[in-house]
C-alpha cells in the first residue's frame, strides 16, 4: 500500500474526486439516511473557500484520494478576537486506517490552520462512530456533547 501523503488542496477544484468518496464516507456514518439524502451544497461551499473560511486538508496514496479533514475557519462569536476551525470533514477511507494514518491527517489539517491563525480547533465525532482515541491522542479534550432531533 503507498504512503500517505499529505497536503492542502482546493475543495471546489476537488469535487469530481470528492463525489465517490462523500458517497462512502454517508454510507458508513450518517444517520437518517432513509430520509436526509446525501446532497452538498457545492456553491456554498465555494462561497466559503473563495472568502478564506474553509480549509481542505487531504491524504492521498499515490495520486489517488483516499480521505480528508475540512474545517470552517471563522471568528468566534462570543470571543471575536478567537480565531476558530470548527468541524466539517473528517474521513479516511477504511483500507488507509492502520496505524497512525488517521492521527498523521488530523495533525497536517491543524497545521494548515494554525498557519491561518486559529488558536481553537474543535473535533466531532458521531456516538455511533468513536474516535474518541484519536482525538485524545492529538490532544483535545470533551468540551460538549451536541443533541439533535429530526422534526
Amino acid at each position: 500500500m503507498a504512503e500517505l501523503a499529505f497536503r492542502q488542496e482546493s475543495f471546489t477544484a476537488l469535487r469530481p474526486e470528492l463525489e465517490p468518496l462523500f458517497e462512502r464516507h454517508w454510507r458508513e456514518v450518517a444517520l437518517n439516511q432513509d430520509t436526509v439524502p446525501l446532497d452538498p451544497d457545492w456553491d456554498s461551499y465555494a462561497v466559503m473557500e473563495a472568502a478564506g473560511l474553509y480549509s481542505m486538508t487531504t491524504a492521498r496514496a499515490g495520486i489517488m484520494l483516499v480521505g480528508y479533514v475540512g474545517l470552517i475557519v471563522s471568528r468566534a462569536l462570543h470571543y471575536r478576537t478567537l480565531l476558530c476551525a470548527e468541524p466539517d470533514l473528517l474521513w479516511l477511507a477504511p483500507e488507509h486506517r492502520a496505524g497512525t494514518a488517521g492521527l498523521r491527517l488530523l495533525k497536517a489539517a491543524e497545521s494548515a490552520v494554525i498557519a491561518l491563525g486559529v488558536k481553537r480547533i474543535a473535533g466531532r465525532c458521531k456516538l455511533h462512530r468513536d474516535l474518541d482515541a484519536l482525538f485524545d491522542r492529538a490532544g483535545y479534550q470533551p468540551i460538549e456533547r451536541v443533541y439533535a432531533k429530526m422534526v
